[in-house]
């Protein structure tokens, strides 16, 4: 996520285009000793993934806030120089892959123990989850962060407690190819053809009709995205 030969910090929002935005960073060698891709499942976590405790909190490397990245991995230096990078997604079409991909890896994470059996249900547990306070911004640097990194809004990946936002460049993943382009181009390197990755299986598709039936609940749960002033496709 910190790439030095860029002077650049990728903030990876789970389901947000990161496994294509590590695959151009790796592949074009800007991680000294790597050049293969990285294919779920089988990455090599030794690259750019991985867990790390802290003061008795997991943390789930590849998908930092940027806060915990300016203050637990970036010197002053690199925390007023670095360009933090990254990419945002429709919370309705963010949230069908996050389920779709747990459904297909049988992980639901904290909600493992929910006998989540529908997408519907998925929705369910993310309610819980939310009055539990989970999703008060006040409170983001000390949830268990591995078993929430894929639930929790994407406004604690970007904004500090305060609302302040952390990252420089902040876009629509619908704009990643062109963006990252833009961003690598800047700095020497070029690239053309980037390829998305990591998408989830077509068996575990969600029907419409269901995704209609819960679109109004994800707006409410996720209304701090919605706030963040990015212009999301329509789903």
């Amino acid at each position: 996520m910190k790439i030095h030969a860029i002077n650049a910090v990728f903030v990876h929002i789970p389901r947000c285009g990161g496994t294509t935005v590590n695959n151009t960073i790796v592949a074009h060698g800007l991680i000294p000793g790597h050049t293969k891709p990285l294919r779920y499942p089988d990455q090599n976590h030794n690259i750019l993934y991985g867990h790390l405790n802290i003061n008795g909190q997991v943390l789930e490397l590849d998908h930092c806030f940027a806060e915990h990245m300016r203050r637990y991995f970036c010197s002053p230096y690199e925390n007023e120089t670095f360009t933090f990078f990254a990419f945002l997604r429709n919370p309705i079409d963010r949230m069908v892959s996050v389920y779709r991909a747990a459904r297909q890896m049988n992980n639901f994470r904290i909600l493992r123990d929910s006998n989540v059996r529908s997408f519907t249900e998925f929705v369910d547990g993310l309610e819980t989850l939310k009055s539990q306070g989970y999703f008060d911004a006040d409170r983001k640097m000390n949830i268990p962060h591995n078993e929430l990194s894929h639930y929790v809004p994407q406004s604690h990946y970007v904004l500090d407690r305060d609302g302040k936002s952390l990252v420089d460049v902040l876009k629509s993943v619908s704009d990643l190819e062109s963006t990252l382009e833009e961003l690598l181009s800047a700095r020497g390197v070029h690239v053309s053809g980037i390829a998305r990755a990591n998408a989830s299986s077509p068996s575990t598709a969600v029907a419409d009709e269901e995704i209609e039936q819960n679109r109004v609940r994800i707006r409410e749960l996720y209304a701090s995205d919605y706030a963040l002033g990015i212009e999301y496709p329509e789903s």
